[in-house]
Parts: structure tokens; C-alpha cells; sequence
């Protein structure tokens, strides 16, 4: 199988995935700009980083993909992806396989179509999540971009987007049902599974005269990752959701498996699927919306949200989560009392302010003092939002689907 892996770079798709994750990268770049002044990395460096995380997850994919048996043949991918992008011009999230697979194996035991295995396609989509959770939690905080998000009761909070995205290489499994005569010597190379292998049986009997065998070839996929951190820092917040997509992919990694064997358990896995998926997306929003928000501004000083690598502020040591409660002795409570005290142009800054304590509880901060020295022009962070910010992210976002009934509807007025 490790041989196999890197003839994914051979493969035209890979680089079209490449190209397509790159260009992402560039565009959280542009946004990280305007918050900071400056880009994490260049585009080309985080997707060959991203692209070092995609191959591990991969390779852990596609082991536990191999150890299950799961073949194309029967995880109906070619029914999954068009319903996939149409569910997405109704909500984005919904891209995930786990809600397009999920009515297709609905589709399969109501109405018996489409012909899919329902084992192997609840396999396949329990194992997608789990590699992805795997990554989201090595790398999932990593260039988090600070923004403004007006929630859904509409407050002005502070906070961070999480977006990343991998291209991974999947090692994929055909059934063929080769003329044995005609395949001798393919079968002198090829090896030889034992009796328990696959998990999941393709349900397939050869006529006499031919053999059953599983092909492996690389398929290049892409997975992607997508939150707000309100109420923690990224870290926690990646960690937090990369453990509920992994039990989600255990519990239905374990119903497709065992439904193989129980085929009253292959309803429950097609319910679970979406159902589960939806439910960790709830859970997150939940504690992040509903939760005490991290990135507000405080009753004294000025709240950082994030600092500009390589800034003044980066040099002496400021971070997310730091207040300034004074500089040079004057209380500094908004943006523009700092702004005032650097437009006097002071030979040197004397910073005074708080710093959250680490651990459980919260709410516990311990005080700092910082000195800069020689003139000042920029301090290089970005404070929480003040009332009246113009730049800011609105969740409550149009679909697609939503603009085009909005379009229509234009027209129908003219």
C-alpha cells in the first residue's frame, strides 16, 4: 500500500485539488491581512503543509479502510457526490458526506435504489470523519485568523476562524471477478488475504472458472475544516471538536460494521449518519454561542485579541487574552486612548496590564508590566471589538439556495 501512495502525485486530480486548496489558503490570507497587516505564510507554504498532514491522515484512512474491506463498488460514490453538491445550494455544511450518504442509504432500504452496499458506505463515510478528526486535532488551530462575528442575537464579539484544508491520498478497493486462465500471472503477485478478511463480505459468490480479487489504486480527496472559537482559545476549541467528530466516526464506524451482520442496524446507521453529524455541529455551536464569551470588551483596559507576528507588542512578549490597563501612567480603555498616547510620540512606552491565569476556573489574572523602548508608531495588536465596529462577520449567512430564491423573486417584481 505504501507503494502505492505516492503515484498519487502522478494523478492530474491531485494537482487540481492542489490548486483548489492553495487558492483557499490565499483567500484566509487576503482576511488575515486586513486584520493584521500581515499573512501567516504564503499560500504555496500552508498547502504544502496541509498537503504533509493530508498524506499521514491518509495513510491512517486507508489502512483502516483496507483492515474493513470497503470497495467503490459498493459504497456508491457515484450517487453520493451529485447529491452532495446539490445539498450544499442549500447549506454549505452539507457538503459533508455524511448527510448525502446517509440519504442514499435511506434511498436504498425504502426504496431499493440506488444498488449500494450500505455497510461499506457507512464505512467509508465513519472513516473520512475519523481521519479528519485526527487532523483537526494535529493541526486544526494552527493560523487561526482573528475576526468580528455578530452573533445570532446580535452582539459584536471577538474571536477566531478556524479554517483549514487538507488533500489527502485514499487508497481505494475494487471487486473484480477476473478469468482465472486469463490472470495467472497477476495472481502469482498477488496476495493472499486470510479467511476473516474483509469485515464487511462484498456478498459476492465467482462462477467457477473465475476469482475474486480486490484492486488497490490511489484516489486524491480532499477533506476541510471550518469554526469559530468564541468562548475558548483555538487550541481548546480544535481539540474540543476533533473529539466529538471522532466518537461520532466510532459509533458509526462500529453500526456499519455490525450491520453487516444485523441488517436492522443498517437503518439506524443511515439515520445516524446525518443525525450524528448534525448533532456534534450543534453541540459546537451550542457552547460557543451559549457559553461566556472569551473576546469582549472588559469593564477596564483593552482587551487583545491577537498580535501581529514580529510587531513591537510580539517582541515584548503581549499575547491573545492580555489587558492593557495603562501606558506611561495614563488608563488606556479603548482604542483611541491609545492612539492618543502613541500620536505624542513618547521616547518609550511603560505598559502596565493583566494577564489571564492558565488552568480551570478562569476569571484569575495575574499583572504585568512591559517596556518598550525608542519611538513607537504601532503597537502591533488587535484589540476586542468597541461598539460601532463596521468590519465584522455575520453568521447568519445567504446560501446559495436562498440567493437564488432571492433572485427570483427580484424578478418576478420587475
Amino acid at each position: 500500500m505504501l507503494m502505492i501512495i505516492p503515484t498519487i502525485v502522478l494523478n492530474p486530480m491531485f494537482w487540481v485539488v492542489v490548486v483548489l486548496i492553495s487558492a483557499q489558503y490565499a483567500r484566509i490570507n487576503h482576511i488575515r491581512e486586513r486584520m493584521l497587516g500581515s499573512a501567516a505564510a504564503s499560500p504555496m507554504k500552508l498547502t504544502a503543509g496541509a498537503a504533509l498532514y493530508g498524506f499521514a491522515g491518509g495513510i491512517i484512512g486507508s489502512f483502516i479502510f483496507i483492515f474493513i474491506g470497503v470497495t467503490i463498488n459498493g459504497a456508491g460514490l457515484a450517487y453520493i457526490w451529485p447529491l452532495a453538491l446539490f445539498l450544499m445550494l442549500i447549506e454549505p455544511r452539507f457538503l459533508c458526506f455524511s448527510y448525502a450518504g446517509g440519504l442514499v442509504a435511506l434511498s436504498n432500504l425504502i426504496f431499493g435504489f440506488p444498488d449500494v452496499s450500505i455497510p461499506e458506505l457507512m464505512s467509508l463515510i465513519a472513516v473520512l470523519h475519523m481521519a479528519e478528526s485526527i487532523l483537526i486535532w494535529v493541526s486544526g488551530h494552527e493560523s487561526a485568523v482573528p475576526v468580528f462575528v455578530k452573533d445570532m442575537r446580535g452582539r459584536l464579539l471577538g474571536g477566531f476562524s478556524l479554517q483549514k484544508f487538507w488533500p489527502i491520498p485514499i487508497i481505494a478497493m475494487m471487486v473484480m471477478m477476473p478469468d482465472a486462465a486469463r490472470f495467472q500471472e497477476l495472481f502469482r503477485n498477488a496476495i493472499h488475504m486470510p479467511d476473516w478478511w474483509p469485515l464487511i463480505k462484498p456478498g459476492i459468490t465467482p462462477p467457477p472458472g473465475k476469482e475474486l480479487i480486490y484492486l488497490m489504486f490511489a484516489i486524491p480527496a480532499a477533506l476541510g475544516y471550518s469554526d469559530v472559537a468564541l468562548t475558548r482559545m483555538p487550541l481548546d476549541r480544535s481539540k474540543a471538536t476533533a473529539k466529538h467528530l471522532m466518537v461520532f466516526s466510532v459509533v458509526l464506524l462500529g453500526l456499519a460494521v455490525a450491520s453487516a451482520k444485523y441488517g436492522f442496524l443498517k437503518l439506524v446507521a443511515a439515520l445516524f449518519s446525518p443525525l450524528g453529524h448534525e448533532a456534534v455541529i450543534n453541540i459546537g455551536r451550542r457552547m460557543e454561542f451559549h457559553g461566556h464569551p472569551l473576546f469582549v470588551k472588559p469593564e477596564k483596559g483593552l482587551k487583545i485579541l491577537d498580535v501581529v507576528p514580529g510587531s513591537a507588542s510580539d517582541r515584548v512578549g503581549l499575547k491573545t487574552g492580555d489587558i492593557i490597563l495603562s501606558v506611561n501612567g495614563e488608563e488606556t480603555n479603548s482604542k483611541s486612548d491609545l492612539m492618543r498616547i502613541l500620536q505624542s510620540e513618547p521616547p518609550h512606552l511603560y505598559i502596565e496590564g493583566v494577564s489571564p491565569e492558565p488552568g480551570p476556573g478562569g476569571g484569575r489574572t495575574r499583572p504585568f508590566t512591559k517596556t518598550m523602548l525608542g519611538s513607537i508608531e504601532v503597537l502591533g495588536i488587535i484589540s476586542v471589538p468597541e461598539p460601532g465596529e463596521q468590519f465584522y462577520i455575520d453568521l447568519d449567512h445567504m446560501t446559495p439556495l436562498k440567493r437564488f430564491l432571492r433572485w427570483l423573486r427580484g424578478r418576478g417584481r420587475r
